[in-house]
């Protein structure tokens, strides 16, 4: 969950362009990586032997901003398979009975074996299917810088699908960029894929019933405002109080189309006829060219809140309507099953047709009061169930279990935290997990709560998910150097230099001073600052005139800034990162290995302060290679190495991070999704590998906001963001009904009729530091944390200018 969030905001910082998306899918032939949403291979399959893979990649790009990367291990005892990464959907109505050429920019690394674009065509005639393909494959050099491939093909006017790809026979790395179709010399627009619009949804709006247009609109599904508008009207309906009117701008030459909903069909029907019946009127409507329906297949397996798979396309007219409501009816054979095959087998696999009103160029069409049948039967679509809201036992239950906390309450008033206190008890780490940094009452709350546990509950450390070297000098601020707090808060980025961060640290600085024989510390424990890392080794952990250390940082550093960041799936890790075949890793694991042995050496010698500086160079060495390594991972991989990363430098800390260097008890303040005792099984966060290690001497707890605003990081300045509204069967949805701010243990939790919703897997806010479209994933709030705190209210933190 954590790792694909990551993934979606990396992505979205790269990409730098608009981030509104309207209606329907783009086939996105120009690989660019913030369309459909921010997925771009919406549109995209792949047909791969074992170990192949394909993904966007946003660091290598012909012209644009991402290309197609794919990636092949070598054949296992057999020659090479053939691979193809492409897509079906291509605008036929465009093709039809043309003469298509199809060209790409291809580009290799560590290439053996041919490659090249393939594209088909299939028609029906009397005897049967004939579909038609044409391939071009050469054997391309082993590093190929960019090269144009071209690939013509016919494609009769009686095809009713296309396809067109990339086909591979070997093995390495390939990159495919700006495909383009051209038709007598004049290259194709990449026009909107029609009725693809309930692919942009979440899967739970997917089906949701609206077929009398009386419920709102899906955002994301709405047509784009420059090519057409669409939007509820309650001056005439024909049925109930609204229907929806849509309508094409003027002078847009693109088709448009609105989108009307998604009908579930079973495999068991298959082999049946749906038929759509309705009302539509056309006012306003010229010429020749009038209203029509699209209806896009979608299949998906197991269950509906799988990704949708988009089919094959089906247009239907109906005779033009008139400025009065008309009755229209169209049918749809249900064919969700392959040909030769057992339907009874394939009752796994989900349908649905995804319904949209083509728009003429003039005028304004209506529609209202959607009916299906099968096979003459009136049919029902069924949309997923609806969370019911809390029960009244839920609530009185929630009320009665809630530990109130106070937000504004004296410094020295700590009567609200003492039973969480107990709950803590001896626990050697406790993580202290964040919502967003945004919030000002998140921050406030578990500034104050670290500031209790650290004066008086006989905490030593509190570590922060920050750059460690960036850390250590704030820390010097803790033990009294002069020096204003606030530039060092600001090293840390991702939205810790806030004035509720900076408070806490004075008064930190303030116990110290009147305890200074047992002082706090402060340390960081991220590892993505590999760089920091090494400045801080070079500037105040070794000697300026140290050549032997001195030299061999330069080095590194050298390296380091040639390294992507981060790597996409690269096939030179081959899966191992420490690995010295690693033709980027091994010259850092040669550097590391030779200050390592040097720098013991010395200390055996007394040189520079003897084992205990030893330890602290090692640890910031150890830094180093974390961060190399976390950048040479793909997006999934790097998340789990990352947590893993994150429990190695906390355990560090518990041995070495009270003030005389000695054992301590810590505090790790973080987000929900690194303290957490578990999240999936593809993710392994920070607070699965400590609870491994420590048992019980590990607690984790969580945040949840209920509502208001926070302050979003992003490209630009910090701006405020509204927190969304906790959707039905959300846990907000639940917690908001009980006090302002309160805590609710979760590790003891007695399953009652009442409190099984805490039991079950539900959706949780879950934002980080940036905005993002979908603030809510699915989590298990008694398996990742011991407690949870809530506040219902949130306003932005306060940004230190």
């Amino acid at each position: 969950m954590l790792g694909r969030l990551h993934c979606f905001l990396f992505l979205l910082a790269l990409g730098l362009l608009p981030t509104t998306a309207w209606g329907q899918a783009h086939l996105n032939l120009a690989l660019e990586p913030a369309t459909n949403q921010h997925r771009p291979l919406l549109l995209w399959g792949s047909y791969l032997p074992p170990g192949g893979r394909y993904s966007l990649d946003s660091t290598v790009a012909h012209q644009g901003r991402g290309s197609l990367h794919l990636h092949l291990p070598p054949a296992q005892g057999a020659a090479a398979r053939y691979t193809t990464v492409g897509t079906g959907l291509l605008p036929l109505d465009s093709v039809r009975g043309q003469l298509v050429t199809v060209s790409a920019w291809v580009r290799t690394r560590n290439w053996r074996g041919r490659a090249g674009l393939t594209a088909s065509a299939t028609s029906l005639t009397r005897a049967g299917l004939s579909p038609e393909s044409v391939s071009a494959l050469d054997s391309l050099p082993a590093n190929q810088d960019w090269r144009r491939l071209e690939l013509r093909f016919p494609v009769k006017a009686t095809a009713f699908s296309c396809y067109l790809g990339l086909q591979t026979q070997g093995s390495g790395d390939i990159w495919l960029a700006d495909v383009a179709l051209s038709v007598r010399g004049r290259r194709l627009p990449e026009w909107p894929v029609p009725a693809t619009e309930a692919l942009l949804l979440p899967p739970a709006q997917v089906l949701a019933l609206n077929w009398d247009f009386e419920q709102p609109l899906p955002a994301l599904a709405r047509p784009d405002p420059a090519a057409a508008t669409a939007a509820l009207d309650s001056a005439s309906p024909q049925h109930g109080r609204r229907y929806l009117r849509a309508q094409r701008r003027r002078g847009f030459a693109e088709p448009a189309s609105a989108y009307l909903g998604s009908v579930q069909v079973s495999p068991r029907e298959g082999g049946k006829t749906l038929r759509v019946a309705g009302y539509w009127r056309w006012t306003g409507g010229t010429g020749t060219g009038g209203p029509a329906f699209a209806a896009r297949l979608l299949r998906s397996r197991l269950r509906p809140s799988l990704r949708w798979r988009p089919d094959t396309l089906a247009r239907r007219t109906p005779p033009p309507p008139g400025p009065a409501w008309t009755r229209f009816a169209f049918e749809l054979p249900i064919q969700l099953t392959l040909p030769g095959t057992d339907a009874e087998a394939d009752t796994a696999s989900l349908g649905a047709f995804s319904l949209s009103v083509l728009l003429p160029a003039a005028g304004a069409v209506d529609v209202d009061n959607l009916t299906f049948a099968i096979d003459g039967k009136p049919y029902l679509p069924t949309g997923p169930p609806v969370p019911p809201l809390p029960t009244a036992a839920e609530i009185a239950w929630l009320r009665a279990a809630a530990k109130p906390l106070k937000l504004n309450a004296p410094a020295a008033d700590y009567q609200d935290l003492a039973a969480l206190a107990t709950l803590v008890g001896p626990a050697r780490v406790v993580g202290l997990g964040e919502v967003t940094h945004g919030s000002h009452e998140s921050f406030g709350l578990t500034a104050r709560l670290a500031r209790y546990l650290l004066t008086q509950k006989n905490f030593d450390c509190l570590a922060l998910e920050a750059s460690p070297a960036a850390c250590a000098a704030l820390n010097g601020y803790l033990r009294g150097q002069p020096g204003s707090p606030a530039p060092l808060l600001a090293a840390l980025g991702e939205g810790w230099a806030t004035a509720e961060v900076l408070a806490l640290l004075r008064e930190l600085r303030a116990h110290n001073q009147a305890h200074p024989t047992a002082p706090v510390q402060l340390a960081g424990v991220e590892v993505r600052q590999p760089a920091q890392a090494l400045t801080y080794l070079s500037e105040q952990l070794l000697d300026a005139d140290d050549d032997f250390a001195q030299s061999r940082l330069r080095q590194l550093r050298t390296l380091l800034a040639t390294y992507p960041h981060p790597a996409p799936d690269d096939p030179d890790l081959r899966r191992q990162p420490d690995q010295p075949r690693d033709s980027l890793l091994g010259p850092v694991h040669r550097l590391l290995a030779e200050l390592r042995a040097g720098l013991a050496t010395r200390a055996a010698l007394g040189q520079p302060r003897g084992l205990q500086q030893l330890e602290i160079l090692d640890h910031y060495l150890r830094l180093v290679e974390q961060g190399a390594t976390w950048q040479r991972l793909s997006f999934g991989a790097a998340f789990n190495y990352r947590q893993a990363c994150l429990a190695e430098n906390v355990r560090y800390l518990g041995q070495t991070g009270s003030a005389d260097g000695g054992p301590a008890r810590v505090l790790v303040w973080a987000s929900n999704g690194a303290v957490a005792k578990v999240l999936s099984q593809e993710e392994r966060p920070m607070g699965q590998w400590l609870a491994a290690t420590l048992g019980a001497g590990y607690v984790a707890l969580g945040t949840a906001l209920g509502q208001g605003r926070f302050l979003a990081g992003g490209a630009g300045p910090p701006t405020p963001a509204p927190l969304e509204t906790a959707p039905p069967g959300a846990y907000e949805a639940w917690l908001r009904t009980g006090p302002a701010a309160y805590w609710l243990p979760l590790g003891h939790l007695a399953l009652t009729e009442a409190s099984a919703w805490l039991t079950q897997a539900q959706l949780l806010r879950d934002i980080g530091y940036a905005a993002t479209r979908n603030q809510f994933m699915l989590h298990s709030l008694h398996r990742e944390f011991d407690a949870v705190l809530f506040l219902k209210d949130s306003s932005p933190t306060q940004a230190l200018p």
